[in-house]
């Protein structure tokens, strides 16, 4: 019987709770085929980076690791496209491979194999009837977050009561349907799709390069699962940094757009708070960045603005981009945010990528954050409009034990707003105000942009992966939900560097740096209590609103200075 490397308890509930939570857990773990089934040994006693298990295990086949390891999204259209492997054969080795993550990392909350291969089974019939693919992503396996509805499959928000059955593709799934994707998993994600780790009432999802760390959140689940290399290609949302801190911590692409860049057409069936003031973002996580310029060019060419009210009518050009030159490119370095003192590993991945794009000739010059500080406290004022009583209220529903990660993260959100209102009347006219500020900012924000000479991109700091249970947005040097506040588009891609054995890092200068506030002072103490080794270590490039264009072509200037996959 399949098993899961459990490296933390999570909270406990009451004995009906944890019975449900066993059942739904279990589920999941008998639709694992027998032969899939990982030694005893292996759970019990796994090492700390557990990335090699599904190469070293004796479970695939050499042509099942060919497919996994050696293609990405576009050689796998293409291989498909021109019969060197079929649909099944694709499917089968990816569902193979996931099922393995899975019982390491336990990034899954469903698994459709036997689904994802007759879908795949008739995916290979029209072929051989046809000699045609149904669509570019013809046979090609997606990994699709929970919270994104596909038609009969698994949707939740991260709560037990609001666990569902979807009866319809939202319109983005509706897309890579008709492109002829297969979809075999939904990923893990935590209590109430809201964390910068994955823990949810089912379980906690592990980082597979240092399983003592978190995968990032709340897309945890499908950047644990594209690191394991169970999923060529994933879909994640992002609100605060919700697909790029999973990217960052788990070594992979991460992509937010701007509203109105990727479609959100029945992405949500019901009222979400923080969605008022903060917008939704659907955004790929990839192994290489042609595939992520791959997606976005096949999104968009659809004309979503057809379709979608929100989809703004912006015809994308991406790797394509004429406008932009090496020559004429202008990138500006953001060291920090005079918040949280970038730890040891994150500084030198930033000299890293700047001495390599200095040596390539690159323009660089020293860009600062607009009042990186009130840009925190805005952020804060603005998700949690109702003190996230929606939330409490689902979790009360379904009799969940509480989760101390979330109830530390919103309590620093909820503090950020020094107007919220007891009355719903009041809390309205608060909102409104808030919203009101967050403009404000915007302009301020663009205008001191232009006035630091106006860069094509800027390049910023990822803090590596969290310990369990001390993942807090007031604790990163990342500030990925900045860019969720002035809605500007950001990509996160991975370098080179990785966190070394602490008895090979110098950190004296970081711990005696004065610290600024007192959550560097908080982070620089979890640098010191737990064992970060291994961690991938990987930098933002952000570029002004709605111009994804430019960020993307940008980072196709810098790919090969930045040895960008």
């Amino acid at each position: 019987m399949a098993r899961i490397i459990e490296r933390k308890p999570i909270p406990k509930g009451d004995a009906q709770f944890e019975a449900n939570r066993k059942q739904i857990v279990q589920g999941v773990l008998d639709k694992i085929p027998k032969e899939l089934v990982l030694p005893d040994s292996i759970i019990e006693n796994p090492p700390l980076d557990v990335t090699r298990i599904p190469r070293e295990c004796g479970l695939l086949t050499d042509e099942e690791l060919d497919i996994t390891e050696n293609y990405d999204l576009v050689a796998l259209s293409e291989a498909i496209a021109s019969r060197k492997l079929t649909s099944v054969q694709v499917t089968s080795a990816f569902c193979k491979r996931a099922a393995i993550a899975h019982q390491l990392t336990f990034c899954l909350t469903e698994f459709y194999m036997q689904e994802a291969l007759e879908q795949a089974k008739q995916l290979d019939e029209h072929m051989e009837r046809t000699g045609k693919v149904v669509g570019p992503l013809h046979g090609v396996p997606i990994s699709i977050k929970e919270m994104v509805p596909v038609k009969g499959q698994l949707l939740s928000l991260g709560l037990i009561v609001s666990r569902t059955v979807s009866d319809k593709d939202c319109y983005l799934v509706e897309i890579f349907r008709k492109m002829g994707a297969v979809f075999y998993v939904k990923t893990h994600q935590p209590t109430a799709v809201f964390s910068m780790e994955s823990m949810s009432f089912l379980g906690r999802t592990l980082n597979p390069h240092n399983i003592g760390l978190a995968p990032g959140g709340s897309s945890g689940g499908e950047a644990a699962l594209l690191a394991m290399k169970g999923s060529v290609f994933g879909i994640g949302t992002d609100i605060g940094g919700s697909v790029r801190l999973p990217a960052s911590f788990c070594g992979t692409y991460g992509l937010k757009g701007s509203s109105g860049f990727w479609p959100v057409e029945g992405l949500l069936s019901s009222a979400f708070p923080a969605g008022v003031s903060v917008d939704g973002i659907i955004g790929p996580l990839g192994r290489t960045l042609r595939d992520i310029d791959y997606i976005c060019r096949l999104v968009r060419g659809t004309k979503p603005w057809l379709k979608d009210p929100e989809a703004l009518p912006i015809p994308y050009t991406g790797l394509q981009e004429t406008g932009l030159e090496k020559s004429s490119l202008k990138v500006g370095f953001l060291e920090h945010y005079s918040l949280v003192h970038p730890q040891p590993p994150v500084k030198q991945a930033m000299d890293w990528v700047h001495s390599q794009l200095k040596a390539g000739g690159f323009k660089i010059s020293p860009f600062q954050f607009h009042e990186p500080g009130k840009a925190h406290k805005i952020y804060g004022s603005l998700v949690c409009p109702d003190g996230w009583a929606t939330v409490r209220g689902g979790m009360q529903a379904g009799n969940e034990p509480q989760n101390p990660v979330l109830d530390a993260l919103v309590a620093d959100m909820i503090a950020q707003d020094d107007r919220a209102a007891d009355s719903q009347v009041e809390s309205s006219l608060v909102v409104v105000e808030n919203k009101f500020v967050r403009d404000q900012y915007r302009s301020a924000v663009l205008t001191d942009w232009i006035a630091q000479g106006d860069p094509d991109v800027i390049i910023t700091p990822m803090s590596p992966a969290t310990a369990h249970d001390t993942a807090n947005l007031k604790n990163t040097a990342s500030a990925t939900h900045f860019y969720n506040l002035v809605d500007y588009p950001a990509i996160v891609v991975p370098t080179p560097i990785k966190v070394q054995p602490r008895e090979k890092e110098d950190s004296r200068e970081y711990y005696d740096s004065e610290s600024w506030i007192d959550a560097d002072q908080e982070t620089k103490q979890l640098w010191k209590d737990f064992d970060y080794q291994g961690a991938p270590v990987c930098v933002q490039i952000v570029a002004k609103r709605h111009m994804e264009n430019e960020l993307i072509a940008a980072v196709g200037l810098m790919q090969e200075a930045l040895q960008l996959p």
